[in-house]
C-alpha cells in the first residue's frame, strides 16, 4: 500500500508560507511561493480553528508536508502566476491544519482547510 500522503495527489497548488510577520494593514506576509502536489476538495464544512472556534470553510487539501497556518494559497500551477499571461484571482488563505498518524505512527495523513482571502496576490518578502 502506498504511504498516505501519495495516496491521490494529482492537483497543483501555489503555497505562500506565512512568515509570522504582518504588514501595516494587518495582512500576513509571506515567504516566496512554492508548487505542491495535492489533493484538493471544495466543498463547505465546519472546522475549529486553533482558537476552538467554529470556522465555515470553502475546501481542504491532502498534502505530504506540513501547512502554517495562515499561509495564502492558490489552486492551480506555478507557471500560471501572474506574469505568464493569466489574471489571478481567488487567493485562500489556510485556517486549520490536521496531521493525523497512520496505525503504526511511521506514516501520516496532513490535511489543511482554507477560506477565501483576496483577489490579490499576497505581499511577498
Amino acid at each position: 500500500m502506498p504511504p498516505l500522503e501519495t495516496c491521490g495527489r494529482h492537483q497543483k497548488v501555489v503555497y505562500w508560507a506565512a512568515s509570522g510577520n504582518y504588514d501595516v494593514n494587518g495582512e500576513p506576509i509571506v515567504i516566496d511561493p512554492v508548487q505542491l502536489v495535492v489533493r484538493w476538495e471544495l466543498r463547505e464544512e465546519e472546522v475549529l480553528d486553533s482558537k476552538g472556534n467554529t470556522v465555515l470553510v470553502e475546501g481542504n487539501f491532502v498534502t505530504d508536508q506540513d501547512i502554517i497556518k495562515g499561509s495564502v494559497l492558490w489552486l492551480g500551477a506555478l507557471a500560471d502566476l501572474p506574469g505568464t499571461g493569466s489574471d489571478i484571482t481567488d487567493f485562500k488563505r489556510i485556517v486549520a491544519f490536521s496531521k493525523i498518524p497512520g496505525l503504526k505512527a511511521r506514516q501520516f495523513r496532513r490535511k489543511a482547510f482554507f477560506v477565501f482571502y483576496s483577489d490579490e496576490m499576497p505581499t511577498v518578502r
